[in-house]
């Protein structure tokens, strides 16, 4: 790999996790599609940007785990555990072009969501925004499946 690519990666990196740092989140959000314009193989840079937000992850809560609220780290890791299976297969399975695709509907998704709550104010309690993606889905399911979830 070429230095110059190296130097863009490492600064793509660091700007995310200055993102976190400042906001407590986004690393992933402002790496990933700085990384998607770099000519590197995608399994690379999301591995990268793994590595990056779980190390970044560990460091924060070990500093402050009285902190911790343990009701949204339940919603957080059954979102995790529905999502990380399903990225696999993604990753092992589509190609670069249909993940930058989808990553990129994505982020235009999010910046609409960002602008229209912005306007809005505070969002209905029962807007499909303030669940979960993993509660879509199930919602999702239950009204257009006869297969019933167990």
């Amino acid at each position: 790999m070429d230095t110059t690519i190296i130097l863009l990666a490492v600064s793509a990196v660091f700007l995310g996790t200055l993102m976190r740092a400042v906001f407590g989140f986004g690393d992933s959000v402002v790496s990933m599609p700085l990384l998607a314009l770099l000519p590197m193989d995608l399994k690379t840079s999301i591995a990268l940007v793994g590595l990056t937000g779980f190390s970044v992850a560990i460091l924060a809560i070990l500093s402050g785990w009285e902190n911790v609220d343990r009701g949204v780290l339940k919603q957080l890791s059954m979102g995790t555990l529905v999502g990380i299976p399903i990225g696999l297969l993604l990753v092992t399975f589509a190609s670069q072009s249909i993940i930058t695709l989808i990553l990129g509907i994505f982020l235009v998704f999010y910046g609409i969501y960002s602008l229209t709550k912005a306007k809005t104010g505070e969002l209905q309690e029962s807007s499909w925004v303030n669940r979960p993606i993993w509660a879509n889905f199930l919602v999702f399911w239950r009204e257009h499946s006869e297969v019933p979830i167990i």
